[in-house]
């Protein structure tokens, strides 16, 4: 059996700009206003307003401590705020928020990783949901008027993983997709109305007749998936070892890996023009197998992943 150890030879570089929101020109002090920047190179991604705290703040906008409960930053001092869903009886139209900044353009068909860090909370919030997601666009936000949700299909879909309703921690969410276009910005929100938003109940909130779900954000990663780097706190490492065989395969290959029970964990599998060909979700056991089926003979790159860890990648060759 062939024993490869992956380890990263290029720089990462993310491409989201103040990902864990650390610089600000103006400490916040109250709420932000609607379409406002809420802390340098992030502002709001409709006509609402997301928040942003930092210990600097004298007000209720502080960290950890703040209006919407208390959260220690995933790392660093500063973090944002949005309403991932506000549906108050009183109102006739949902209520979401989202923050947007732009970012170096993408490269077409090519592959990135898309992480983000949510927690849920406790004070303001009387609904979990899932639903969260990133939306890449090359002109900005699709509308900048309104205050509900955004009519648009997020690239990257964390539905998944399921309800984040945790409030103590915070919950490491990570996808990959392929870019099909060039774009410049990205926002993130979530992207469902309320029909087709999975809910939660929970305990907290001012009001029982509010429908509040509001979620702490931090850390912000776009990379490319050649030269990703994972960014979740207290990780392993990037790539552990892994068994693959036979590699290289004719009819199928199997790789074989250590779980640490770290959740489920994904398989992608690349083609060399960064498209995916095959992919598995829900693995749950320390061995998936690739079926050749119809791909061409060539080398291909696969990413194994879950919640908070790369577990392995690298090349597998298809002979004729």
């Amino acid at each position: 059996m062939l024993s490869v150890s992956f380890t990263v030879v290029a720089t990462a570089q993310n491409l989201a700009p103040n990902p864990g929101f650390e610089d600000y020109t103006v400490c916040p002090s109250t709420p932000n206003n609607p379409r406002g920047p809420i802390c340098d190179s992030w502002q709001s991604g409709n006509g609402s307003s997301p928040d942003y705290y930092n210990p600097c703040s004298t007000g209720c906008q502080g960290a950890p401590s703040n209006l919407e409960g208390y959260k220690t930053p995933y790392d660093g001092v500063a973090y944002a705020g949005m309403q991932a869903l506000n549906t108050f009886d009183t109102w006739n139209y949902e209520y979401v928020e989202y923050i947007m900044a732009g970012i170096p353009a993408l490269q077409k068909d090519t592959a990135y990783v898309v992480s983000i860090n949510i927690a849920l909370a406790g004070i303001q919030s009387n609904y979990a949901i899932a639903g969260f997601g990133v939306f890449f666009d090359t002109y900005g936000s699709p509308d900048t008027t309104t205050m509900e949700n955004l009519k648009v299909t997020p690239q990257v879909d964390y539905t998944h993983y399921g309800i984040v309703s945790d409030t103590l921690h915070w919950t490491h969410l990570i996808d990959t997709f392929i870019a099909d276009s060039a774009y410049k910005y990205m926002i993130i929100g979530n992207f469902k109305d309320k029909y087709h938003t999975d809910t939660l109940r929970v305990p907290g909130g001012p009001n029982p007749a509010w429908h509040i779900s509001y979620y702490y954000i931090d850390h912000v990663s776009v990379q490319k998936l050649s030269t990703y780097q994972s960014t979740a706190v207290g990780s392993m490492q990037v790539c552990k070892p892994v068994v693959v065989y036979p590699n290289p395969m004719t009819s199928s290959t199997t790789i074989s890996f250590s779980n640490d029970g770290s959740g489920a964990c994904t398989l992608a599998l690349y083609n060399m023009q960064g498209q995916v060909v095959q992919h598995l979700d829900d693995i749950k056991t320390t061995s998936v197998t690739i079926e050749r089926r119809d791909l061409p003979a060539g080398c291909y790159y696969y990413h194994l992943f879950n919640k908070t860890n790369i577990i392995g990648r690298g090349l597998i060759t298809i002979e004729k």
